[in-house]
């Protein structure tokens, strides 16, 4: 494709394939950025510490998200994208536990709130990151 513009990285291959080269760097011998996140979702704490879907929900609401068409665009093999869908069911199930009131996993009512809000929070951004792709890749199919 080469060089089309510069309104985004995309629109050329050469900063695009940077951008690609940078997402999939090892962060350590274990593999790339992705399975690293996709691991982490799977992983299951105690009361002390958050699980690994709301972690990774966080990152999505915090990070990625914000960062949205410059990870839509790394994600030429859908791996970010399916692991935003795959998350957002799993946030899903947590929110509707949070709905409910479990005496010996919240403190208070408050704090049940508190979690809910946040995981709704969480929910909507996966849902944002999750239609922006599906646009970006709408608008590189010429659609």
């Amino acid at each position: 494709m080469g060089y089309s513009g510069l309104s985004s990285i995309w629109e050329s291959d050469m900063a695009g394939g940077f951008a690609t080269d940078l997402l999939r760097l090892d962060v350590d011998e274990r593999g790339s950025l992705i399975k690293k996140i996709r691991k982490h979702l799977s992983v299951k704490e105690n009361e002390y510490n958050t699980d690994g879907v709301i972690d990774v929900g966080m990152l999505f609401r915090d990070l990625i998200t914000p960062a949205a068409k410059f990870f839509c665009g790394s994600c030429s093999s859908n791996e970010l994208f399916e692991l935003a869908k795959n998350c957002k069911k799993k946030m899903l199930k947590e929110i509707e536990q949070a709905k409910v009131k479990y005496k010996h996993e919240w403190d208070n009512e408050s704090r049940r709130v508190q979690h809910l809000k946040a995981y709704q929070q969480c929910y909507r951004a996966l849902e944002s990151f999750i239609k922006t792709y599906n646009d970006f890749k709408n608008d590189m199919e010429g659609g």
